[in-house]
C-alpha cells in the first residue's frame, strides 16, 4: 500500500522533500543534522548512516559488502520481467484530470467499474495525470467511452466533468491507493551527498534518487501498449518490445524509450490446417521495404495517435527509426523494425547488473561524472556515449573478477537459450537461478570507483582494445582511437565514432577524478564545479576546431 503524502515542506527543514513516493516508505532529509542522515527508505532499500540493503545486497560503513549465496535463486528472467510489465500495462490507463483534487472523484468513478489496484498521480508541465491500475484486464471492456467515435483506441483518456450530483463516497480508504510522484532537484541531491558520511553512502544516494522509478517504467510500458493497440487491427499479433535503458537495469529517470516492433507469426500446428488465410507478407527482408513501412508508421503516429507530437523519420540511418515525443508522459520514443539484437544486448546488460549489484551504483556514478565534466553529449558526435561508458565499467568489473566473460555465459547456454538476430548469434544463459560462478566480491563499491579511474587513466588506448567477450585486453583490429568490441556482433567497434582528442580527454579527466577522490574521498567533490549539470540537459560547447584557426595569431 502507498501512503498519500502532501509535498509541502516545513520552513525549518527546507531540505526535506518527498522523493518519488513508493510503497511503504517516505524519504526525508533534515538540514539541521550535520554530516548525518536519518533513516531514509529508497524503493524498498533501507538507507541509514550505518547500513542499507537491497534485494539481499547489503553494505555497511565498516567496508564490508556481502552478497548471499542464494542471490541468483531470486533472479527474475528478462523475458518474464518484460511480460509482467506488459500484463500490467494491459490493465492500466493514463487519465488526464483537471488537478490533483480530482484523484478521489476519479477513484470513486473507476471503482464503480472495476476494482482499482493502484493509482499514480504525476504532472507533465502544467497538465495533471493519473495512472490507474485495475485489478484485471477485463476493465478495458467496461470503461464508459464510445469507441465508435475514435479513429484509434488508446490507453490515454481524460476525465471529463460529470453531471452535478453528489457522488457516493467510496467505502474503502483510498489514501493508501494514491501514489504521488515528485522527484528531487539536482541541488537537493548534491546537498544530500554533502551530508552523507561516506563515499559509499554518496553513491547510494545518487543511484536511488536518479534511477528509473516504478512509475517511469509503467508509463513506458503503456506507451508501448499504445503502439500495439494502434496497429492491432492490421497486425493482430504485433508486439512492441522495449529495450535499452528502460529494461537493462541501468536506466535513469527521464531516459528515452526504445521500441522494436516484431510480427509474432506463429507456425504452431500449421501442418494440420487446410484452410489458411491469404496474406501478403513482404516481411522486412529488404532495406527499402523497411524504410517504406517505417514511413507509413510515422504517418499513422502523426495523424491518428493521441499524445504523439514531433514525429521525425530517420530512414537513412543504419537502423531506420521513427522518433517522437509523448506529451501525456513526457517520454521521448524511438521505434525500429530490425533491431532485435539491441534487445538481446539489453538482456545481456540486465544479466550483468544482477550478477553484481555494485555495477549499477558504479555505472550511475561514472555517468554522472562524465556528464559534469562534459565527456558525454546528448547529440551524436565524436564523444563517448553512455552505452560505451557502461561497457567500460563492466569490463573493469570483469578485470576485477566480479563479472564473468561473455564467452562463459555463452558456454552456459542451454537449448532454450538459443537466439539469433540479424544473423548474429545471441545465445547465452538467460536464467541465473541456481547458477554458480566463481566471482570475487571482496572489494567495496567505493574502492571500485577509485579503481575505475586508476585503471583507465593508465590504459593504452593507442594500441589495445577492450573485449567483454573474452574479458581480456586484446590488440586493436584497426586504427580507431578507441576500440571496444561489440559484445554480440564482434566485427563491430562500439566506439568507432570517438575521436583521438576525446580519448585523451577521458584519460585526463580520469586522472583528475582519481586525484580528487584520493584527496577528499568524496564523490560530491567531482560535481561541485557545475552541480546544475548533474542530471538535466546542459548546453554543450562544440569542441570542433577549424584548421585555419590553428594558423591565426
Amino acid at each position: 500500500m502507498v501512503a498519500v503524502v502532501k509535498p509541502s515542506v516545513p520552513p525549518l527543514f527546507k531540505m526535506s522533500i518527498f522523493l518519488k513516493i513508493k510503497p511503504d516508505f517516505v524519504y526525508c532529509f533534515r538540514r539541521n543534522i550535520v554530516k548525518h542522515i536519518a533513516n531514509i527508505t529508497f524503493d524498498n532499500v533501507i538507507y541509514s548512516s550505518n547500513n542499507f540493503s537491497k534485494n539481499g545486497y547489503s553494505t555497511n560503513i565498516s567496508g564490508k559488502e556481502t552478497i548471499p549465496d542464494n542471490k541468483t535463486a531470486q533472479f527474475i528472467k528478462f523475458d518474464d520481467m518484460i511480460e509482467e510489465g506488459r500484463k500490467v500495462a494491459q490493465r492500466s490507463y493514463v487519465v488526464q484530470v483537471n488537478s490533483e483534487n480530482s484523484c478521489i472523484e476519479l477513484h470513486d468513478y473507476c471503482q464503480s467499474i472495476c476494482t482499482v489496484e493502484n493509482m499514480f498521480y504525476y504532472r507533465v508541465k502544467d497538465d495533471h495525470f493519473v495512472l490507474v491500475e485495475f485489478s484485471n484486464s477485463e476493465a478495458a471492456h467496461k470503461l464508459s467511452f464510445d469507441p465508435n467515435n475514435l479513429a484509434v483506441v488508446s490507453p490515454f483518456i481524460w476525465f471529463r466533468t460529470g453531471k452535478k450530483k453528489k457522488l457516493v463516497p467510496s467505502s474503502v480508504n483510498v489514501s493508501p491507493l494514491i501514489n504521488i510522484s515528485q522527484g528531487p532537484t539536482e541541488l537537493e541531491i548534491i546537498e544530500w551527498m554533502t551530508v552523507a558520511q561516506s563515499l559509499l553512502d554518496e553513491m547510494e544516494i545518487l543511484y536511488q534518487s536518479t534511477k528509473l522509478s516504478q512509475l517511469g517504467f509503467k508509463l513506458r510500458m503503456i506507451c508501448a501498449r499504445q503502439v500495439e493497440m494502434m496497429l492491432s487491427g492490421l497486425f493482430p499479433n504485433i508486439r512492441a518490445f522495449p529495450f535499452g535503458s528502460t529494461v537493462n537495469s541501468f536506466g535513469k529517470e527521464g531516459c528515452d524509450l526504445d521500441l522494436v516492433l516484431r510480427y509474432n507469426f506463429s507456425q504452431e500446428n500449421s501442418d494440420d490446417l487446410r484452410l489458411v488465410h491469404h496474406s501478403k507478407i513482404n516481411g522486412i527482408s529488404s532495406r527499402g521495404q523497411t524504410q517504406r513501412q517505417m514511413e507509413l508508421l510515422g504517418d499513422l503516429l502523426q495523424i491518428y495517435v493521441p499524445g504523439v507530437i514531433g514525429v521525425k523519420r530517420i530512414l537513412g540511418a543504419r537502423v531506420p527509426i521513427i522518433k517522437y515525443s509523448h506529451e501525456f508522459t513526457g517520454v521521448d520514443v524511438d521505434i525500429s523494425l530490425t533491431n532485435m539484437s539491441a534487445m538481446y544486448m539489453s538482456e545481456l546488460l540486465y544479466i550483468f547488473a544482477h550478477l553484481d549489484p555494485a555495477a549499477q551504483r558504479l555505472v550511475f556514478s561514472i555517468k554522472a561524472w562524465a556528464k559534469v565534466v562534459g565527456l558525454t553529449n546528448p547529440s551524436p558526435g565524436r564523444w563517448i556515449t553512455n552505452f560505451s561508458l557502461t561497457l567500460l565499467v563492466l569490463f573493469y568489473l570483469q578485470n576485477e573478477r566480479r563479472l564473468p566473460s561473455i564467452d562463459d555465459l555463452f558456454k552456459l547456454a542451454g537449448p532454450n537459450d538459443t537466439r539469433y538476430a540479424e544473423e548474429i548469434n545471441c545465445s547465452f544463459i538467460r536464467d541465473l537461478r541456481n547458477v554458480r560462478l566463481e566471482l570475487d566480491h571482496s572489494k567495496t563499491t567505493a574502492e571500485l570507483l577509485l579503481g575505475f579511474f586508476n585503471f583507465y587513466q593508465n590504459f593504452d588506448f593507442n594500441n589495445k582494445a577492450i573485449s567483454l567477450c573474452s574479458a581480456k585486453i586484446i590488440n586493436k583490429l584497426d586504427y580507431s582511437p578507441m576500440y571496444i568490441v561489440n559484445p554480440l556482433d564482434r566485427n563491430l567497434n562500439v566506439t568507432k565514432n570517438v575521436s583521438l582528442e576525446e580519448v585523451e580527454r577521458i584519460r585526463v579527466e580520469a586522472r583528475n577524478a582519481a586525484w580528487a577522490l584520493e584527496t577528499s574521498s568524496r564523490l560530491v567533490d567531482l560535481f561541485r564545479s557545475s552541480p546544475e549539470s548533474l542530471m538535466s540537459k546542459r548546453k554543450y560547447i562544440s569542441r570542433m576546431v577549424m584548421v585555419k584557426d590553428l594558423f591565426q595569431t
